[in-house]
This record gives structure tokens, sequence and C-alpha cells, in this order.
């Protein structure tokens, strides 16, 4: 199947890297949400390459682990046509503790690093965290991850969030990205958290674009959940 032209934009004002407008959210093959099959997974990583997609979105979370490993198998041999992002911070958040255990900079550093052998390359284009709201873990994924880009294991950096406080702070420490969740179904994006990464040059990455599947015409009133 040839490849196909998709418009790209670049992944925030400053990170120097260029993704498809439409990227591959690997969320759901990891099997958070029922029963999934890989071969089925690796077709679809195929056919969104042959479609001209080069971002792939993955997390530690998704599948614990298992969309990481996957899209790192997809990956072998051809690393250079992938951009890919990961997440951390959620797996290892301590609910009765209340905030993440990545406690301290070499625990943060730790933590990527396996999600870089779990994708089998020893950098990411993007890592971002999973986060919810300010605490004293806070400054700890500013400092590492900056760190880490210095180290040449990550290209950009950023979050996954929805507050505009947080979305302030890590724009303010030179964040490149937002992911935040957005689609006609919801919509409380456009008021403040757009607007302000529109001004500050923040790049937004959309998840739920489809509404987990609502806006695709795959459910019908006859499905049962």
């Amino acid at each position: 199947m040839a490849t196909r032209m998709i418009p790209t934009r670049p992944l925030g004002a400053g990170s120097g890297i260029e993704v498809t407008e439409v990227g591959c959210g690997l969320w759901a093959v990891g099997g958070h949400w029922g029963p999934t099959d890989d071969t089925a997974a690796l077709e679809a990583i195929e056919t969104a390459l042959a479609a001209g997609v080069n971002f792939f979105d993955t997390a530690d979370v998704y599948g614990d682990g298992r969309s990481e490993r996957l899209l790192g198998q997809a990956m072998r041999g051809r690393r250079e046509k992938f951009i890919v992002g990961t997440k951390l911070g959620w797996v290892d958040y301590n609910g009765d503790a209340g905030h993440s255990q990545y406690t301290t900079v070499d625990k943060l550093i730790a933590g990527v690093e396996e999600n870089l052998r779990r994708l089998g390359t020893d950098y990411v284009d993007l890592i971002q965290c999973h986060i919810w709201y300010e605490d004293s873990t806070t400054p700890v994924f500013l400092e590492g991850f900056a760190k880490l880009k210095e180290q040449g294991k990550v290209r950009a950096w950023g979050c996954s969030t929805s507050g505009l406080g947080l979305v302030k702070t890590f724009a303010k420490a030179g964040a490149d990205t937002l992911q935040i969740d957005y689609s006609i179904l919801n919509r409380d994006a456009e008021r403040e958290v757009l607007p302000y990464c529109r001004k500050h040059g923040v790049g937004v990455i959309v998840r739920g674009a489809l509404g987990m599947g609502l806006l695709t015409g795959k459910f019908t009133g006859h499905d049962k959940f």
C-alpha cells in the first residue's frame, strides 16, 4: 500500500518536531477496555503508517506496558519512521498518600528508562506525565524532564491534564505540549486552556477526539455497556 500524504504541523513552538495532524492513539490496544488482539494491534499500526501517520501515542499504564511493547515491536528496524510520544505518572500514583511516587528526579529518570526499555529505543520524541493537580512532586517532573532532554533521552516534554493551573506551571517551565480530552462532546478546553496554549506556543495533542467511538457510528441502539 502506498504511503499517503497527511499535513504536518509543529509539535509546539520550540520542539523542532513535525507531526502529522492525525496521530495513532494506542490506549485501547493495552486491553483496558476489553479483549484485544496483538496481531490486530500491529496491523492497525501498519495501516496508520501506510496512511502517512508518523505520530504514535502510548503510555506505561496502557495495559501495564503492553501498548509500549507492541509499539516497540512495530518499530523494530525502522525507528526513524515513528515520532513516539509516551507517558508516565499514573501507574506509580499512590492513592493513599495522594501523590505520585516519583518523589525524586532519580526515580523519575528510572521510570522513563523503563518506558524506553519497553519501547526498545534509546530515546522518545515526547515524554508527558499524567497529572491532576499540583503537589510536592510537580517540581520533580519539571526538573526531571528537563534533565532527560539534556541527556538526549527525550526530545520534548509536557503533561496530560485538564487543569489550566497545571498547564501554566508546565508552560512557564518550558513544556512543549499538553495532551487533553477534547471533542465535539467535550468542548471545555475551548474556554481557557486552548487559548492559553495558542498564545504561549504549547502544542496541543487531542485525545478522545472521536468520543471513544461514539462519534464514529460504531455504536447503535442495540449495544450494551
